[in-house]
């Protein structure tokens, strides 16, 4: 992909949300793997895709993933640090800048985080007080 795309939102908090799904990717990857980051345009919306081969999420936990605090990844996974709010914080950024987030995952093989984020010329008004700026994606 050649263009910039532009999609309407808080840069500040695009930034985070795109760095919560990269930080995740690493953390929960074996040392040696892939991690791919995708963009498309899809109907009137970007796709950023986050794919990883890390240990994946069991069905009985994706309905739970993007609560406040909750926590999937056993404690002996490397992430005792962690807190479980970076789901939760990357969902409320996700909605509050008109997008929303779908995630894959199977257990052993990796997860894929897509955050969709409406294009600029087609969204004109955000939900809620958030200024509006541009995140040129290219």
């Amino acid at each position: 992909m050649n263009e910039e795309l532009a999609c309407t939102g808080d840069e500040a908090f695009l930034h985070e949300l795109f760095l919560i799904f990269l930080d995740n990717a690493i953390k929960y990857s074996p040392a040696g793997t892939c991690i791919c980051v995708t963009l498309e345009i899809q109907d009137e919306t970007i796709r950023v895709r986050f794919q990883d081969q890390g240990i994946g999420i069991s069905p009985k936990h994706m309905p739970l993933i993007f609560d406040r605090f909750y926590r999937a990844a056993p404690l002996n996974s490397g992430e005792a640090q962690s807190g479980g709010l970076g789901l939760a914080i990357a969902q409320a950024i996700a909605i509050a800048q008109g997008g929303a987030i779908e995630c894959e995952s199977t257990v052993g093989v990796g997860s894929t985080f897509t955050v969709n984020l409406p294009l600029t010329e087609r969204h004109q008004a955000l939900p809620g007080n958030l200024p509006k700026q541009k995140l040129i994606l290219s």
